[in-house]
């Protein structure tokens, strides 16, 4: 194929191919030479290569270490540590690029002090501190032919000319760090009867340095176009390149919640447990729903700083099971047929994920070429979830509270500003089980998830200027499903 023959290949190829033939000489003269330093393809047909990795030995180290003090009667200290050392060298096959292995070399550090502290029969002080720690480095070397080292430099000319625009999509900033969260809540239970007790606690957290994707060539907004602006939305910055985004830790998020519980264990047949958790999340950007994509306004990152991609509200679950009495001075068919059922249930309620208000012009009026512009806000009232299903579905909010974001500016509406409808959903099952002998057990089992078959709807339509606005179109639930069993224990 080097020699521009590629009548093997067994379909038509385009783009400069005459009967599956190309002029050689068309060949990228720095490809040509890096092609030296990989296996030529064993199928003539296809190309492909056939080859093993390297082998490379992969020691992993780990020591652990507790200390447990026991203070007086009152009170408990103890310590725990664990260092852990993993070291893998990297593996290169000579001239063989393709080959190699990337080697890892890195520490690993988990240390954790826990004081306690018994005040009286009903209080009990804990104190808890932990420090992790986790340095890795990574990364291999592609030898040629000779065990020599391989630079592309080698192979390609620093000044050979690029056709513009190069798009960069990754990047990482020079001051890049390690993500830091602390956490933090303070808790109160207390039981009121033999089997009710209640729970009742604050908890939060704070993070630093959190991976935040920046457009570093955006399109620049000009009104009237002069020798820095040519054209409104052009990449002046580094004209010669199209998109480059960069990772950098500068986003921060913060978590604070109050979370209450009762549970009431087994007793008369009933077991039941139920957690309420009222929360609010505030981060830049969330990971894992816009990591690919740059923040909004990447001239100021503390623009998107709002309500997160993962704000839920309002949580509540509860679950329960009962068991039906034995009926144990009834006859004997009234006790098979009646007694003992068991039913259980898991109840879960939820405020519905949160979304924005988007822009207009393919959300990029501000002309950064990112796509993610807000809309502005007119002051008229937002009319979220009002009235019937019927209304709400065909108005979730009101479009007339927002409108288009002005020419240059990326929205002044607030980042989620509202939230979906909420979830509700059951799952409920019964069960029932026969003795029959004394080794046979045969166990009837009947369960119903979404057994309501409640909807979950999705967001809304976020552009106010579409004919479709604010109607809610779609749902993510999954209808009712129902299944049945018979199992015979022995």
């Amino acid at each position: 194929m080097l020699n521009g023959d590629f009548t093997a290949v067994p379909k038509t190829l385009a783009g400069g191919f005459v009967g599956n033939r190309i002029d050689p000489k068309l060949f990228s003269p720095g490809a040509l030479a890096l092609v030296k330093n990989v296996t030529l393809g064993q199928d003539p047909a296809t190309g492909i290569v056939y080859y093993s990795s390297p082998v490379t030995r992969v020691p992993l180290d780990e020591g652990t270490a507790r200390i447990d003090w026991q203070v007086n009667q009152a009170q408990r200290l103890s310590v725990r540590s664990f260092i852990g050392r993993f070291s893998r060298p990297q593996g290169s096959i000579p001239g063989n690029i393709v080959t190699a292995v990337l080697g890892d070399d890195g520490r690993y550090w988990n240390e954790a002090l826990n004081h306690t502290w018994i005040l009286s029969p009903r209080m009990v002080n804990s104190f808890s501190a932990a420090w992790i720690r986790m340095d890795f480095v990574s990364g291999a070397q592609q030898l040629d032919a000779n065990g020599n080292p391989i630079c592309l430099s080698q192979f390609v000319k620093i000044s050979d000319p690029i056709s513009p625009p190069l798009t960069i999509s990754t990047s990482f900033s020079r001051n890049f760090r390690l993500t830091i969260t602390q956490s933090w809540n303070f808790s109160v239970e207390q039981q009121f009867t033999r089997d009710i007790a209640i729970h009742l606690a604050y908890v939060g957290n704070e993070s630093y340095h959190l991976l935040t994707p920046v457009e570093r060539n955006p399109g620049i907004y000009c009104a009237v176009a002069n020798i820095f602006c040519p054209v409104s939305g052009a990449r002046s910055t580094f004209p010669q390149f199209g998109s480059i985004t960069e990772y950098n830790t500068a986003g921060t998020a913060n978590y604070q919640s109050l979370q209450a519980g009762i549970e009431k264990r087994l007793r008369y047949g009933l077991q039941l447990q139920s957690n309420f958790t009222w929360s609010k999340t505030f981060d830049v950007t969330t990971l894992g729903t816009n990591v690919l994509s740059s923040v909004p306004n990447p001239f100021d990152i503390r623009f998107n700083h709002g309500l997160s991609d993962m704000n839920v509200p309002y949580t509540l679950v509860t679950h329960f099971v009962y068991t039906t009495p034995s009926l144990s001075r009834h006859g004997f068919l009234i006790r098979q047929v009646l007694g003992q059922w068991q039913g259980s249930g898991i109840w879960q309620t939820a405020s519905g994920k949160p979304f924005s208000i988007s822009g207009g012009n393919g959300n990029n009026r501000s002309a950064s070429q990112v796509g993610r512009d807000r809309a502005d806000v007119t002051g008229l009232p937002n009319k979220v979830h009002e009235g019937s299903r019927d209304n709400w579905l065909q108005h979730y909010y009101s479009t007339a509270a927002f409108r288009t974001n002005a020419l240059g500016t990326f929205g002044n509406s607030q980042r989620n500003l509202f939230n979906a409808p909420w979830i509700n959903s059951w799952d409920l099952g019964i069960a029932k089980s026969w003795h029959v002998y004394e080794s046979y057990v045969l166990q009837f089992r009947w369960e119903a998830f979404n057994a309501f078959n409640h909807p979950t709807f999705a967001g809304p339509n976020t552009d106010p200027t579409s004919a479709r606005g604010g109607q809610i179109t779609s749902n993510s639930s999954t209808p009712r499903v129902m299944q049945g069993a018979l199992k015979l224990t022995f």
